[in-house]
């Protein structure tokens, strides 16, 4: 903020302002915004809203305004933990395989036994993966 980019400092007083509302509603339990688990789906949530905004403003001929949406969407991006690639996930659902079985009916154990957070990576995408590796 001292650098003067008034661009980033409006999206980290954005993202400020999301974690405070969560913070102090009384809807969300057990939220602690020093801790990565709770603060990091309001950074997916916001990047995803900007990129949702970028497609309107797409589709609506708003160059500039979707370029700014985009560039939002990247400053946050910075924020946010890497997600593993489909390699990755596929040699810790192997090694969950190799555990539990490797059976469909085993899916439920095998996601419980995979060593990934799925807070940074989508839990969607690994059931996904772990699908396609037991059919």
């Amino acid at each position: 903020m001292r650098a003067k980019d008034t661009e980033k400092s409006t999206v980290i007083r954005a993202l400020l302002s999301d974690i405070t509302y969560h913070e102090k509603d009384k809807s969300t339990k057990n939220f602690a915004k020093t801790n990565d688990s709770c603060v990091i789906p309001i950074l997916q949530r916001a990047q995803q809203k900007r990129f949702e905004a970028a497609e309107i403003f797409e589709r609506g001929n708003r160059a500039e305004l979707t370029a700014a949406e985009r560039a939002q969407a990247a400053i946050i991006a910075a924020y946010l933990p890497t997600p593993l690639s489909d390699p990755e996930i596929e040699t810790r659902i192997d090694a969950a395989v190799a555990k539990c079985g490797g059976s469909v009916k085993n899916l439920g154990d095998i996601i419980k036994n995979i060593d990934i957070d799925f807070v940074a990576t989508p839990k969607n995408k690994v059931l996904e993966l772990a699908r396609k590796r037991l059919s």
